[in-house]
């Protein structure tokens, strides 16, 4: 009996924190929706992440003289805290300034920005949050 009770709550615990398929199909649509309006999918990352492990992109070049938007997305946080930063190629963390929007228990911060260098670093996301949520990091370019 307390095998079945164990495995139960095993079962119950790992679909609570599953990635939802909602959120499966938002991350489906929200890159399409960016590619038809000419933009080009630089890198997405996409992954558990909690304060311990936080969701890191690999080593993206940025080049000179392109529009960038660098979209982060968390499922079901509603109520946690994070921050986005950009780690150079030195090592040098530099947080970034992010507009944050929360609906329908979506939470999702935005950058956008004129790229004036050419730069190469990778985006950290860090959450405020001992619980696992599911998270995406979208980097859309265009020319």
């Amino acid at each position: 009996m307390k095998n079945i009770l164990f495995i139960l709550a095993l079962l119950l615990s790992v679909t609570s924190f599953a990635q939802t398929k909602q959120f499966q199909d938002l991350t489906n649509k929200t890159k399409q929706s960016y590619l038809d309006r000419g933009y080009t999918l630089v890198n997405f990352s996409g992954d558990s992440i909690t304060t311990a492990e936080p969701l890191v992109t690999p080593m993206i070049d940025l080049d000179y003289n392109t529009y960038y938007i660098v979209l982060v997305q968390i499922d079901g946080c509603v109520y946690c805290n994070y921050d986005i930063n950009f780690v150079d190629d030195q090592e040098f963390l530099f947080p970034i300034e992010h507009e944050s929007i929360t609906e329908n228990g979506l939470k999702q911060g935005i950058v956008k920005f004129q790229n004036d260098t050419n730069k190469i670093g990778k985006y950290v996301l860090f959450l405020d949050s001992d619980l696992p949520y599911y998270a995406n990091i979208f980097i859309f370019a265009k020319k």
